[in-house]
């Protein structure tokens, strides 16, 4: 069997495995266009795929997409659209070749309304000459001008809401049941709160029956529809959700509520962002910690499911073994613009189980917090990154010593993103050099933010065996320092004796090593340069 005649299940199942691997900038969905010419199987098994997730492939907004689904609506739903006032010049005559509206599988509300919002601007009928009349009042003040324009905004994106619900009821009637649903509001916070009265639209209900992955991504609601989705839906593996329950002080314990009872009905999650914002975030008020602690709490309902754990912008953190006791088997725990304070330990500790990843990003902790968590792994961790303060005043050598300490616990360690700036931890020698002395023998990559002395590198490579090594040269958080032709000649010699290391990373912008040095070292093993300012957070 050649792979032209396969059955169209498989076909379609190879194409969608293309899609979902296509890593973040790099698309490799224009892989399949080439396929559509094969044959009319490939071209339907195609067509379909791209079509499921149209907005997700352009990551950005399209009024040519909207142009094509307008087309292929009935009279009756073109009338409801154009009794807006919208000009229908550039539909497409003639039957649509397939029904697009009904491969749609993964709904981003967002991109839909931006790209309606583009589409309303384009074929709008009479916005120019409203526009001109605007701009040719010369005699209205700063003030009414601003208001007669916060007027005409307001009522286009009342206009662009409801062209976008009427494209929504279309998905509804005919896409069938979607995978993905999203509901952000970070590129528009304009769009007015009635967007979520999308979950109340004719067929929404079904449509919204077997997500697989739901994001709710906004702040300042004024309605919760945790409910509705759950009357929908309950068996959701991929749950982000973003500020939802404390957007109002008078909200707080009720939505607390609503999301907790959301997160523990679901059957199966397997992957969660939990982003929790108190009403007054600016401050850490810990007598607000036992509003967190239902949420953290139902997802010891997924203890045997869930797998990958990311807490972000929680200032108002409870005890670390709490958070340890909820996701026991993960085995990705990321901390991102968290803070983890110290608390009493329990008679018990929590182990985890399995736990292999562990970020603490842009976090805030103290040492016996991270203490607790890598002495619950028991030995599981192999990856850690850390770029964050500890909350404490000791000195440099006090904190670096606990940081080792802490890291000899860890035996199956093979890769550490460490991130000095903002610890305190000495010179670059001392940390380099007690590393070396720290890391086990599985350890094999090191990304570091520091610019290294030879005399530090000598230390630390005397004592590991690496195949990879990644330094910042003139990241924010190395300050502009650059990499030399020293510490090249160290990087050589030790590829020379020991031979392990087959991959040099330099990341930033500032280099002072000469272009020599960079090819004698390009000579012996794989050297590359990542032009950024920051490193990046894990996923």
């Amino acid at each position: 069997m050649t792979i032209s005649s396969l059955p169209p299940e498989n076909l379609r199942d190879i194409f969608e495995y293309v899609i979902q691997k296509t890593d973040k900038g790099t698309n490799l969905a224009f892989l399949l266009y080439n396929c559509l010419l094969v044959n009319r199987t490939w071209c339907r098994n195609v067509v379909s795929v791209l079509w499921g997730r149209p907005f997700h492939l352009l990551n950005r907004a399209s009024p040519e997409l909207i142009s094509v689904y307008v087309s292929g609506f009935s009279e009756d739903a073109k009338g409801e659209i154009k009794r807006y006032g919208i000009d229908f010049s550039d539909l497409l005559s003639g039957p649509l070749t397939f029904d697009y509206t009904s491969m749609l599988r993964e709904l981003d509300h967002e991109l839909v309304y931006a790209s309606v919002s583009q589409w309303v601007s384009r074929n709008e009928l009479g916005h120019v000459e409203r526009e001109r009349n605007v701009d040719g009042e010369d005699n209205e003040s700063d003030e009414e001008y601003f208001s007669i324009q916060s007027n005409i905004e307001f009522e286009k994106n009342r206009r662009v809401l409801s062209i976008t619900q009427g494209i929504c009821k279309q998905f509804f009637s005919s896409c069938g049941p979607l995978k993905s649903l999203n509901l952000s509001r970070r590129m528009f916070p304009t769009i007015p709160n009635d967007y979520l009265l999308i979950v109340d639209l004719p067929g929404a209900r079904e449509a919204f029956s077997q997500l697989d992955e739901f994001t709710i991504n906004t702040r300042d609601m004024n309605r919760d529809i945790l409910p509705k989705i759950l009357e929908c839906c309950d068996s959701i593996r991929t749950l982000d959700i973003y500020s939802l329950p404390f957007s109002e002080i008078a909200t707080e314990s009720r939505r607390s509520s609503s999301l907790s009872n959301f997160i523990s009905r679901q059957r199966g999650l397997r992957r969660i962002t939990l982003s929790i914002e108190i009403y007054n975030d600016n401050s850490i008020d810990y007598s607000s910690r036992y509003k967190l602690l239902p949420v953290i709490s139902s997802l010891k309902n997924h203890l045997n499911s869930l797998n990958w754990v990311k807490f972000q912008f929680i200032k108002n953190f409870m005890n670390v073994e709490d958070i340890i006791e909820s996701v026991l088997n993960v085995e990705t725990l990321l901390f991102c613009g968290c803070t983890l304070p110290s608390g009493p330990r329990k008679p018990s500790s929590p182990k985890f189980s399995r736990l292999r990843r562990l970020s603490l990003w842009n976090t805030t902790v103290s040492l016996d917090a991270i203490s607790t968590i890598i002495a619950s792994c028991q030995g599981t961790l192999k990856e850690i990154q850390l770029r964050g303060r500890f909350d404490i005043t000791n000195s440099e050598e006090e904190i670096r010593s606990r940081l080792m300490s802490m890291l000899g616990y860890c035996s199956k360690l093979e890769r550490l993103q460490l991130y000095t700036a903002w610890m305190c931890l000495g010179s670059s020698y001392e940390i380099l050099q007690e590393l070396g002395e720290t890391l086990p023998t599985s350890f094999l990559h090191l990304e570091i933010d520091l610019i290294c002395d030879p005399a530090g590198l000598q230390a630390f490579f005397e004592k590991c065996t690496l195949k990879s090594l990644t330094l910042g040269i003139g990241t924010v958080d190395t300050k502009g320092m650059g990499m030399n032709d020293e510490n090249l000649e160290v990087i050589r010699e030790y590829v020379t004796k020991k031979g392990s290391l087959e991959k040099l990373v330099l990341v930033g912008s500032d280099i002072t090593a000469t272009d020599q040095g960079l090819e004698a070292t390009r000579k012996l093993i794989k050297v590359d340069r990542v032009i950024c300012c920051v490193f990046e957070m894990w996923e």
